[in-house]
């Protein structure tokens, strides 16, 4: 079996299953470890399974690539902020 083929969709099962962990409670945004490595398996699956367009130099994808970059960044700085503050 291709390599893309098994791993993008396992890495974004389990990316998803470790995101849900996230949780919004009294106005706060409380994760751990747990939520920024599934934010990483996601961006990982996402990667993989356009990795074709992305080598073909596809504009579009790179921007959907980089747009999920920033958000699941922005997630990780919001949980980095909430454990500091």
């Amino acid at each position: 079996m291709n390599f893309k083929k098994l791993t993008s969709p396992l890495l974004l099962v389990v990316g998803l299953f470790l995101v849900a962990s996230f949780s919004i409670e009294h106005a706060s945004f409380h994760s751990g470890i747990m939520g920024v490595i599934g934010c990483a398996c996601l961006l990982a699956a996402l990667i993989i399974s356009q990795w074709s367009a992305l080598q073909a130099g596809n504009r579009r994808t790179k921007r959907v690539v980089v747009f999920v970059a920033v958000l699941l960044g922005l997630i990780v700085i919001l949980n980095i902020v909430e454990v500091v503050l």
